[in-house]
């Protein structure tokens, strides 16, 4: 299972799901955005995690610039995307791992 953290940060203040996020409003601050993204190898039947994988991206910008919500959508997309492209290429390592650790007990 995988999942998807993003946070959103402007002068270094953070920005919850609930938040309003009205970045043109402080022009010339920067904004931050990360994305976290994680995968549990877990067997569903007994709940023993086999291995786990991460990865985090950060995608930032002047809030001048980011005054439309379409371009901090997009900038959020652009985050997301790319920790998940690095999470599928860490989580393909991870597999190879388990599968070559656990392989010799299941027969």
């Amino acid at each position: 299972m995988y999942t998807l953290d993003t946070t959103f940060r402007v002068q270094g203040r953070g920005y919850g799901p609930l938040a309003v996020i009205s970045l043109g409003v402080v022009p010339d601050r920067d904004a931050y955005i990360t994305a976290t993204a994680s995968a549990v190898f877990t067997d569903v039947r007994t709940g023993f995690i086999y291995g786990v994988a991460e990865s985090t991206k950060k995608v930032s910008g002047l809030t001048s610039v980011w005054g439309q919500r379409s371009t901090i959508d997009r900038k959020r997309v652009e985050a997301e995307q790319s920790a998940f492209d690095e999470l599928v290429t860490q989580a393909s390592t991870a597999w190879a791992g388990i599968a070559r650790q656990y392989h010799a007990s299941v027969k």
